[in-house]
């Protein structure tokens, strides 16, 4: 009882923080004395950064590798239309020579066709004009008689009514026999205007039959064409496809000679500026290359 009794004796909280204190006093001048641990603990920390860095780099190489490649390129095709033969390239010479005699055929192939192409599209044009011409020169043709029916049929609508009002008539032996004349007489005009209906309407009708054809005609003429450009314009694509291939050859080949012209550096002012960018793309390369080492 006497023992639970007495009072619970330890150290006082400020102590232990001051020892914690103390602790870190220590630890933060080790790490300012220790140039090492510094270097190794922000290595540390910075890898994330470091390797994110080397990947933007290997991207910026590899796209001046791409325009490095391009003015390589640039330059054997320079050489090429300069006619520079190193000696090196005698055989890269003998294939793009090869190449090029091929897509200069299949390009004046190609003009052959473009010129058929034109020239169809041309009378399509032509039938299409004519055919709208002579359409507008039958309609004009029309117009008179088409006029002539509305007058007609005006006068059929009034002699009609005439008629309708004569039948009605008056009274008496003497009316009668002159409701009987003008019924007569008005039959007689209804029937010549009927006749002149009939010879207008014909007239009509064979002008939109000859309409008709011309359109017609027409019609089967642009058909016919458009099948034969469809099955040009075929060719033409293939052609196209064909000097497409060909220049995709030529390109390795292009390559190639650039390559053997840098390296041999022919004296030429229009390969200078060539020669120029090729350097600057190969000290950027350089340089990129070293900071990638650098942050291994």
């Amino acid at each position: 009882m006497l023992q639970d009794a007495l009072p619970r004796e330890g150290l006082p909280y400020w102590i232990l923080w001051l020892l914690v204190f103390v602790i870190i006093l220590l630890l933060t001048f080790i790490f300012l004395r220790d140039k090492d641990l510094r270097r190794r603990l922000s290595y540390l920390l910075s890898g994330g950064k470091r390797k994110l860095l080397r990947l933007q780099l290997q991207l910026q190489i590899k796209r001046e590798k791409q325009k490095r490649l391009g003015c390589i390129k640039d330059a054997g095709k320079k050489a090429w239309s300069l006619d520079l033969r190193p000696a090196r390239g005698e055989s890269i010479l003998r294939e793009l020579g090869a190449l090029e005699d091929k897509k200069r055929s299949l390009q004046n192939e190609w003009q052959d066709v473009f010129a058929r192409l034109e020239n169809l599209h041309k009378k399509t044009g032509e039938i299409k004009d004519l055919s709208r011409r002579a359409v507008g020169e039958e309609e004009a043709r029309k117009r008179p008689h088409e006029i002539r029916r509305h007058e007609l049929k005006d006068k059929s609508r009034a002699v009609e009514k005439e008629i309708k009002a004569a039948q009605k008539g008056g009274n008496g032996a003497e009316a009668e026999d002159i409701r009987k004349t003008r019924l007569n007489g008005l039959g007689k005009d209804r029937d010549a205007l009927a006749g002149e209906m009939d010879i207008v309407q014909k007239s009509l009708e064979e002008s939109d039959i000859r309409s008709a054809d011309i359109l017609e005609k027409a019609r089967v003429q642009i058909r016919s064409l458009e099948t034969e450009i469809r099955e040009w314009e075929k060719d033409k694509e293939r052609i196209q496809d064909r000097i497409r291939q060909t220049e995709r050859l030529m390109n390795p080949q292009f390559e190639a000679l650039g390559a053997i012209v840098n390296e041999d550096r022919p004296d030429n002012l229009e390969l200078v500026g060539l020669y120029s960018k090729i350097d600057r793309h190969d000290k950027t390369i350089k340089d990129m290359t070293a900071r990638i080492d650098s942050l291994r």
